[in-house]
């Protein structure tokens, strides 16, 4: 095997890991949000910097092996989407902490049915699903799988754009837990934006194996409100 194979599966390597490091950070994020467990949510805001330190050693892998190779075709584009998901991971993994922070703002014994109200915990849920579909198309070159993927962040998309409402009526319902319930919002917007992460990484892994991302359906044409 030539050298530059070598580099470029200790790349993958260090990529999965970073999913699987960050997997766990959400996984935790949500059960210590559930769970009301502060322990776990001081564990997810300590590990942030192994995420953070995995992603710097990722981007120096890329810029040593772009340095010494000079990669084409689809070894370049394993290190140019390499950098992407890594960045995203970093990213989700920074929303995991945040989605923690929040947590540990809310005061007291807040009641489970601010969860329910905005489904934090099926949120919670099509996002670790969408993460575990992701590192499986990552693993194993699945084409068909990293499509599937932006097809369940629609379920995120409308869960958030309802949560403003769900909060506003929580609100006037009982304006004494408004900063409960605006800390839960936020963590819905920190769980859709994985959501939206995760779909992102999932195209880099199209255009790694055919070179193209997929095209974007045209949006219907808008009335003109004059009409």
């Amino acid at each position: 095997m030539e050298l530059i194979e070598t580099k470029l599966d200790q790349l993958q390597d260090k990529v999965v890991d970073l999913v699987s490091l960050v997997k766990s950070q959400v996984q935790k994020s949500k059960e210590a949000l559930l769970n009301k467990n502060e322990d776990l949510a001081n564990a997810v805001i300590l590990a942030d910097e192994e995420v953070d330190e995995t992603d710097v050693k990722i981007n120096q892998n890329c810029e040593q092996i772009l340095a010494l190779f000079n990669p084409v075709a689809i070894d370049l584009r394993l290190i140019l989407t390499s950098i992407k998901i890594s960045l995203s991971l970093e990213r989700i993994g920074d929303h995991a902490e945040g989605i923690c922070y929040s947590f540990k703002e809310i005061p007291g014994d807040f009641d489970p049915k601010y969860l329910e109200a905005f489904r934090i915990a099926e949120m919670f849920e099509t996002a670790e699903l969408m993460l575990e579909d992701f590192s499986q198309a990552l693993k194993n070159k699945d084409l068909k799988l990293a499509k599937s993927i932006y097809k369940k962040d629609r379920f995120l998309n409308k869960a958030y754009a309802k949560s403003v409402k769900t909060a506003a009526k929580l609100i006037k319902q009982d304006i004494a837990e408004v900063k409960t319930i605006l800390q839960l919002l936020s963590v819905v917007r920190k769980i859709e934006r994985m959501g939206d992460l995760t779909k992102n990484m999932s195209l880099e892994v199209i255009f790694h194996l055919t070179g193209k991302f997929p095209k974007r359906k045209p949006k219907g044409k808008k009335k003109n409100p004059s009409e």
